[in-house]
């Protein structure tokens, strides 16, 4: 399982439903939609960079180890990312992050947090 990588978007579902379900407004949302992601593996070290119109999102963090994190909206959090089979799973503060590479596909699902969890599926193609 290598991550490493830039990855353009070439698919996404429900990602309208999925924002607006976080409380982020139309404008705002077309702002934040990722266009590309980089990934720097390392081992269990990771720096994820999710980028967008308006900024660069950047995490950076080890599997299976506690460290401080922060979300789109620049909510501070502590986290683990783990692997689980040959996908990295993320809790963040309002939803559970899970990405995969298939190929030349970097595949993430965001699903929200609660009964009625809304998922968005985001598909990104190696560049």
């Amino acid at each position: 399982m290598a991550f490493t990588g830039t990855y353009e978007v070439v698919d996404h579902q429900d990602n309208q439903e999925f924002i607006q379900s976080l409380g982020v407004g139309a404008e705002e949302a077309e702002d934040r939609a990722v266009s590309y992601t980089e990934i720097l593996q390392e081992g269990d070290d990771f720096i994820w960079n999710k980028c967008t119109r308006t900024q660069t999102h950047t995490l950076k963090f080890t599997l299976n180890q506690e460290c401080d994190l922060h979300n789109f909206n620049g909510v501070n959090f502590r986290g683990t990312a783990v692997l689980v089979g040959d996908k990295v799973v993320l809790q963040f503060p309002s939803l559970l992050y899970i990405a995969a590479v298939c190929g030349d596909k970097l595949i993430e699902h965001c699903i929200t947090n609660g009964e009625d969890g809304i998922t968005m599926k985001r598909v990104s193609k190696r560049i």
